[in-house]
């Protein structure tokens, strides 16, 4: 049974329901603050709570310790203290990971969150094709979006330091005594077991990661220097793999780039998204940012240069040249569109975009670099 706050009736709440409660907590938790203050979105709910927020909370708490414990009201961002939804799961979803599924569908049916992800490793089960499946059936208009990483998260880690393309068969070794995960690094080698080298250990051995701890709180931020390499890894990684070959039986594999992605509306090279009534790839940055736009609503529509808006970090508005193949587009015509940027950058940087230019809810970040 899940016990899970909701979310304010918003159209831009996220809930994210993880399999294991430290290490993908912990790694989100930053990413939230981040999304949040950006205004990417206006309320993300990590199920369950990560530890880096509650030791947060601790600390605030002996700093003012005179303060009761009744929860302070919150502005329009945060969600709703008062309100919290009990998931309780039928026999039949109790299967992992089917059941970190079902639990963000019933979300949905709740109608708190405008979208909902599941966040589970290969491990050892069995119900990934059942999970799939489930997945794909929508709720409300919405279905559940996976992010999957074979053999782990730390697999998602790897790739921020380079192309790795070996199978893993187990993410630790475990020492002798209880079962406890052994530390593997240069001086203390993996246990074989038939299994090979464990993906912590090489983590550990081949990457700045040379003191990996699961349940580390500063994982983020020891990667974040690296997320633009380890988003163009992890489409390499998938681009390796036939499409017919189902997620949960590659390995290596990862979806957690898209997860990240989402959570800061970032898209890099390929990526698409359905916006403004448009289903939009983004197909190059620099010199030119190149989209391909297919009208996806069921009418005609309008496209000018005044529908987009363009931003640099400091929310100053760009000006950029327009080229776009014809005016009016009818259902389900797509067309290239092309924005020039005429803007120095010195350094590389991520820019806004926005369709319709005066929404508030909808826009995608670029990083737009001259490399």
């Amino acid at each position: 049974m899940a016990v899970i706050k909701k979310g304010r009736p918003f159209e831009r709440n996220m809930l994210i329901v993880c399999e294991d409660t430290n290490t993908a907590p912990n790694y989100l938790s930053p990413l939230k603050d981040l999304s949040i203050s950006h205004q990417c979105w206006d309320y993300i709910e990590i199920y369950p709570k990560p530890p880096i927020e509650s030791e947060r909370e601790i600390a605030q708490a002996a700093v003012n310790p005179h303060k009761t414990g009744r929860k302070k009201r919150q502005f329009e961002t945060t969600g709703n203290d008062d309100e919290w939804m009990t998931l309780e799961l039928e026999k039949e979803y109790l299967e992992q990971p089917v059941c970190y599924v079902k639990t963000a569908q019933k979300a949905l049916e709740d109608g708190s969150y405008a979208e909902v992800w599941a966040v589970f490793d290969l491990d050892g089960h069995t119900g990934h094709a059942r999970a799939a499946a489930l997945a794909l059936i929508p709720i409300n208009g919405q279905t559940v979006n996976i992010a999957f990483s074979s053999r782990s998260i730390e697999l998602w880690f790897l790739l921020h330091f380079g192309q790795y393309g070996q199978a893993f068969q187990k993410t630790s070794c475990k020492k002798d005594d209880g079962g406890r995960e052994q530390h593997c690094n240069v001086e203390i080698l993996c246990t074989n077991e038939g299994r090979g080298e464990c993906l912590s250990g090489f983590l550990r051995r081949n990457t700045l990661l040379t003191n990996y701890l699961k349940n580390d709180t500063e994982i983020y931020h020891l990667l974040e220097p690296h997320l633009f390499e380890a988003f163009q890894n992890a489409n390499w990684l998938r681009s390796q793999y036939e499409p017919n070959i189902p997620f949960f039986e590659r390995n290596p594999y990862t979806s957690m780039d898209m997860l990240v992605k989402r959570m800061l509306r970032i898209m890099i090279p390929g990526d698409q998204i359905q916006i403004g009534g448009f289903n939009l790839r983004l197909e190059q940055i620099f010199p030119t940012i190149c989209l391909v736009m297919e009208n996806c609503s069921k009418k005609r529509q309008v496209i000018r240069k005044d529908h987009f808006g363009v931003w640099d970090q400091n929310n100053v508005e760009i000006e950029f040249n327009f080229e776009c193949p014809k005016a009016v587009w009818e259902e389900g015509e797509s067309n290239p569109v092309e924005l020039r940027i005429d803007y120095k950058i010195e350094d590389e940087q991520v820019i806004w975009l926005k369709y319709p230019k005066d929404n508030e809810a909808n826009f995608i970040r670029i990083r737009f670099t001259t490399i």
